[in-house]
């Protein structure tokens, strides 16, 4: 693999190319965005969503993630600009490596 490569890797950006509603309640509505990543894959995310609710990011082991502190920040800022209230828990069993990604 080459440093390209491992850099394409470790790259997750996704953006949505398309987004239909398949259930619109009155509490919930579903939607299926259609998502293409960086390496130009592509995929389907279910998304249930609810106005007025929290959404809660937990990831465990977050040391083992390539650049994980500009990913929540990334992740943070797309849910303040959809008005999404995000609750943010990072769990990791090295806290010299989580304190460096804070840096």
């Amino acid at each position: 693999m080459t440093s390209s490569d491992d850099e394409a890797a470790r790259d997750l950006t996704e953006t949505v190319v398309d987004s239909r509603v398949v259930h619109r309640g009155g509490y919930l509505e579903v939607r299926v965005d259609r998502i293409r990543r960086a390496d130009g894959s592509e995929a389907d995310r279910d998304i249930v969503g609810h106005p007025g609710a929290v959404a809660i990011l937990a990831i465990d082991e977050i040391q083992k993630v390539p650049e994980w502190s500009e990913t929540v920040k990334r992740l943070w800022d797309e849910d303040t600009a959809s008005s999404t209230l995000l609750k943010v828990v990072l769990l990791g069993s090295s806290p010299l490596l989580l304190q460096r990604g804070l840096g």
